[in-house]
């Protein structure tokens, strides 16, 4: 498995544990868990535990479950943006299109704006 789909950020667990202060058994007692399961866990061997050994072991770590999980970051804000940049990426004219765009002076660019909403208009049915 590749670090990428690992679902448990174990730097930021042991960090958790560390700032506690306890070891891999004192957290496994305290949440109830076998020592081997929390070592695995620790140890990166077992990154898919069940929901319930996830919220058994942020409560004996006095935290929330999130606070130890990989957090899959949205590059863009909205699913919209998400799309129009694959576009973008796939296809090299609209990539130039864009390029180009980068170096024109705001009037230029106004222009060419006013030029694409006549197309549009004039195509549209």
């Amino acid at each position: 498995m590749k670090n990428s789909d690992k679902n448990i950020d174990i730097e930021k667990l042991k960090d958790l544990k560390n700032a506690k202060g306890l070891t891999i058994k004192q957290v496994a007692d305290r949440a109830g868990l076998a020592e081997g399961v929390a070592s695995k866990i620790f140890a990166g061997l077992n990154d898919n535990p069940t929901v319930d050994t996830l919220k058994k072991l942020a409560e004996a770590l006095d935290c929330i479950v999130d606070d130890f999980l990989v957090q899959k970051k949205e590059y863009y804000s909205d699913r919209r943006t998400a799309q129009l940049a694959e576009e973008i990426k796939d296809n090299a004219e609209l990539r130039m299109l864009l390029d180009a765009s980068k170096e024109l002076p705001v009037s230029d660019l106004t222009a060419v704006l006013e030029i694409v909403k006549r197309i549009k208009g004039t195509t549209k049915s």
